[in-house]
């Protein structure tokens, strides 16, 4: 009988079976027995698939052997991770480092090992950005839409005062004056009414809802700055003085302009162009901010909006005008009654107490939006905005030259109403990778 140890060689990691069985457990001979078999002190690294369910998950190295079981719950979309994790409920494999019999440690969001950018072996899918939309990420105070197809202000209020205004008379007249007109003058008053009211409510419309010509931010994120100046010890201010942007200057046909950098957009402001607080944005030829409209008023949509103010007002001094017809012709037919004297309050008030109503608000919305209309026309003659026009009647006498001016009437008008559109700067229907 031969014992053990000689089927055993001197390494004891060099083990091997003698004359063994086909399946390697059992030696044959004179003396069977078992091998004692060491593992390799370092496995191969196991591999765990992680599918959508809950559970303990078992751990097998890449030889097929059982390691362990892992407790594992999987990634939902409500997961909230930090920085560049994108985690995504589809199964896909992870790589476990374990050692031989101990537990593998999944990574989770706690500990920080997913979504990391030291995880070279998922950077492809943890850092795939996801495109959106460029008005998703506008850093304005705008508020968008129909998928960033209608952009407009926040100042909602005044902006469904507005369209009550022209829109309730509209029904009153409608309802109570438009059927007499239509029988006992003729069906073409109530229809042209009804024309201008639709190209005032869309104009309207079109210039509330249109990017006004906003500047994107940052094109000048670094500008040059100019030395602080010496600090005055005779002042009375406690602040050290601070360096600030240099000025540009550009040259506008004979004239030298002045660009001022703006600290909220960081950029230079283009002549013309005003920095709108009520939105917080940069706007190329602002004129105004309209609250009414719900909407500044620059160069994108100051066309709209000369439309709406002029067919607005002859909207309102036309339908107070029907309204009026309506009440003489109530009193004509009542002073041609033999039955008595007619009387204006009793007669025609009674009967259409609507259309006096209708008639005096319109007169009055008229003669605003009137105003209104031919203060700005009066603008376009001389190729000017509002703010240039305050500005110019706050440095009386000292009034410069406007180098915007064309030298005529006519030519100044084509420039504002026959200019061509420009497309929106900050693109907010385009995609960017988040």
């Amino acid at each position: 009988m031969l014992p053990l140890s000689e089927f055993l060689a001197e390494d004891p990691k060099d083990v091997f079976p003698l004359n063994s069985s086909p399946d390697g457990r059992y030696l044959t001979g004179s003396h069977p027995g078992y091998l004692q078999y060491s593992p390799p002190s370092t496995p191969p690294p196991p591999t765990l698939t992680i599918s959508n369910q809950t559970g303990r998950i078992p751990i097998t190295s890449a030889s097929g052997q059982f390691s362990g079981f892992q407790q594992y719950t999987p990634p939902t979309k409500d997961n909230k991770f930090d920085g560049h994790s994108r985690i995504s409920s589809v199964d896909r494999p992870v790589a476990v480092v374990s050692t031989h019999h101990q537990e593998a440690q999944l990574p989770n969001a706690d500990s920080g090992v997913l979504g990391t950018e030291n995880d070279h072996g998922e950077d492809d899918f943890l850092h795939q950005g996801k495109p959106v939309r460029n008005y998703k990420n506008f850093p304005g105070r705008n508020i968008f839409f129909c998928g960033g197809r209608i952009m407009t202000s926040r100042d909602f209020p005044a902006f469904i005062v507005a369209i009550l205004l022209l829109t309730v008379p509209t029904g009153l007249f409608h309802g109570f004056t438009s059927p007499f007109l239509w029988h006992r003058v003729s069906p073409a008053a109530p229809i042209v009414q009804a024309y201008l009211f639709i190209v005032a409510f869309s104009s309207m419309l079109k210039t509330s809802w249109t990017d006004p010509g906003v500047i994107p931010r940052g094109i000048d994120g670094d500008p040059p700055m100019d030395p602080p100046r010496e600090l005055d010890v005779t002042s009375a201010s406690f602040y050290a003085p601070q360096s600030l942007p240099r000025l540009k200057e550009v040259q506008v046909g004979m004239y030298t302009v002045r660009l001022k950098y703006c600290e909220t957009c960081r950029i230079y402001r283009p002549p013309r162009c005003s920095h709108c607080r009520q939105c917080d944005n940069c706007v190329e030829d602002e004129d105004h901010h309209c609250i009414w409209l719900n909407n500044c008023i620059g160069r994108r949509n100051y066309r709209y909006f000369l439309i709406f103010v002029s067919t607005a007002s002859i909207y309102a001094l036309y339908t107070s005008a029907l309204c009026l017809t309506h009440l003489l012709l109530l009193y004509r037919d009542r002073k041609n009654n033999p039955s008595g004297v007619p009387s204006f309050q009793s007669d025609v008030l009674a009967k259409a107490p609507v259309s006096a109503l209708v008639m005096v608000f319109a007169f009055i919305m008229g003669l605003a939006v009137g105003a209104l209309a031919t203060y700005h026309f009066w603008l376009a003659t001389v190729n000017r905005t509002t703010h240039e026009q305050w500005s110019a009647s706050m440095m009386r006498p000292h009034v410069v030259d406007n180098p915007f001016d064309r030298g005529s009437i006519f030519a100044n008008c084509a420039a504002v109403f026959c200019r061509p559109p420009t497309r929106s700067y900050i693109r907010r229907r385009d995609y960017t990778v988040a």
